[in-house]
C-alpha cells in the first residue's frame, strides 16, 4: 500500500469516528439535564460595563420539555452556554435515522476484500463501455447518439447511477442502495471519453469511472486518447472516478513476471497518483484477465476494488468472488440489466 493510500485509508476511518463521536457528544449534552425539576433556577451572566457587577436572572421552565433544549445551562466554569436553535430533537432524530445505518454498516464490514452477505442479495449492474466514436470501428464501439440514448433509457427505467465509492462501501458493508442502482465504467482512456462522455455525464448528472493506462495518455497513434490535461480536468469533477488500467495495457497480465507485474500494477498506480494528486483506489484488469498471483499484486498495491469482465455471461457485482474480481456487464446488455437491477434489502 502506498503512502497516499495509507493516508486515505486512515482518513476515511478517522472521519467516520469523528462524525459519530461528535453526535454522541451532542446527544449527551442535550440529555445531561433531562431530570431537572420544572422550576429549576438557571443563571445567566451578563457584564455591566458601568458597575462591573453580575446580574442573575431566574428563568421559569413552565412551558418547556424536560430536556435542556432551548435553555441556558450551567457549566463548571460558571459561564453559560446557549444551546443552538439548530440542535432540535427532530433534527437529531433525522440525522441519526439517516446516517446510523451507514455508521453501523461501516463498523460491521465483511472481512477485507470479501463481499458482504447483504450485498450478495442485490443485483447491481456495472456497465462497461470502450470507445465512443461518431463512426464505429468495431461492434462494441458506441456512437455519442447511442450513448445518450442509453442515458435516456437509464433515466426512463427509474434507475439511479451510483458512484464507485458508494458501490465499494455497499459491497464491503451491505449498506442500502437506491432501488435500482447502476454503475457506469469506461475503459482505456479514449479521446471520446472526454469529447462525448464527459459532457453527457455533466448534462445528466451521472457519475462514472474511467480506466486509464499510463502509456495511452496522449498517444494518438491508431485510436486517439485523452491528454493529461483532460484527465486532470475530469478527475477534478466529483462525478468522475479514475481507476488504474496498468502501465502499457498488456493483453494478459497472467503471462507477466512478478517484476513486470510490479511495474504494471504497482508503479502505474504511483504514476497516476503523482500526476493527478489524488489516491487511486481502484484497478481495472485489461481484457478482464487475471489469476490469483495477479490479484495478489493488486492487493499488495493497496487497491480496494478491482474490476474484471466475462465475454460469455453477464454477472451482477454481488455474485463476484471478492472485491478483487468485481464482475461487469458489456454495454450491449444494458436493457436486460436495467430490467433486473435491484438495490437489495434495506435493513
Amino acid at each position: 500500500m502506498t503512502l497516499i493510500s495509507k493516508v486515505k485509508f486512515w482518513e476515511h476511518r478517522l472521519f467516520y469516528i469523528f462524525c459519530w463521536g461528535f453526535w454522541i457528544w451532542r446527544f449527551c449534552l442535550v440529555s445531561v439535564s433531562a431530570e431537572v425539576n420544572q422550576n429549576t433556577k438557571v443563571f445567566s451572566t451578563t457584564s455591566n460595563t458601568n458597575q462591573n457587577t453580575k446580574v442573575f436572572s431566574t428563568i421559569s421552565n413552565t412551558n418547556q420539555s424536560s430536556t435542556v433544549l432551548g435553555r441556558i445551562i450551567m457549566v463548571p466554569s460558571n459561564a453559560t452556554v446557549q444551546i443552538s436553535n439548530w440542535l432540535q430533537p427532530k433534527l437529531v432524530k433525522s440525522v441519526i435515522e439517516q446516517y446510523a445505518p451507514y455508521v453501523y454498516a461501516y463498523f460491521h464490514s465483511a472481512v477485507w476484500h470479501s463481499i458482504h452477505a447483504r450485498a450478495r442479495l442485490a443485483k447491481v449492474p456495472i456497465i462497461m463501455y470502450h470507445d465512443i466514436l461518431p463512426q464505429k470501428l468495431v461492434s462494441w464501439d458506441v456512437t455519442p447518439a447511442e450513448l445518450e440514448q442509453h442515458f435516456l433509457e437509464i433515466r426512463a427505467s427509474g434507475a439511479t447511477p451510483i458512484s464507485i465509492d458508494l458501490l465499494a462501501m455497499h459491497l464491503r458493508t451491505g449498506i442500502p442502495l437506491p432501488k435500482k442502482p447502476v454503475v457506469l465504467t469506461f475503459d482505456d482512456g479514449y479521446a471520446g471519453h472526454y469529447e462525448y462522455v464527459y459532457p453527457l455525464l455533466k448534462k445528466y448528472n451521472f457519475p462514472a469511472m474511467f480506466g486509464i493506462y499510463i502509456k495511452g495518455v496522449g498517444n494518438n497513434v491508431g485510436r486517439r486518447h485523452v491528454s493529461w490535461e483532460q484527465v486532470k480536468e475530469m478527475a477534478s469533477n466529483p462525478l468522475v472516478t479514475i481507476s488504474c488500467h496498468t502501465l502499457t495495457h498488456p493483453l494478459d497480465l497472467r503471462r507477466l513476471s512478478d517484476e513486470q507485474l510490479q511495474i504494471e500494477v504497482m508503479q502505474s498506480k504511483s504514476i497516476l497518483e503523482s500526476y493527478l494528486h489524488i489516491p487511486i483506489r481502484y484497478f481495472t484488469y485489461p481484457v478482464g484477465k487475471f489469476d490469483e498471483r495477479v490479484a495478489n499484486w493488486v492487493k499488495k498495491s493497496g487497491y480496494e476494488l478491482a474490476f474484471t469482465m466475462d465475454d460469455t455471461s453477464d454477472k451482477f457485482a454481488g455474485v463476484s468472488n471478492n472485491l478483487l474480481a468485481v464482475e461487469r456487464i458489456g454495454q450491449s446488455g444494458l436493457k436486460n440489466a436495467l430490467a433486473q437491477a435491484w438495490g437489495g434489502v434495506n435493513k
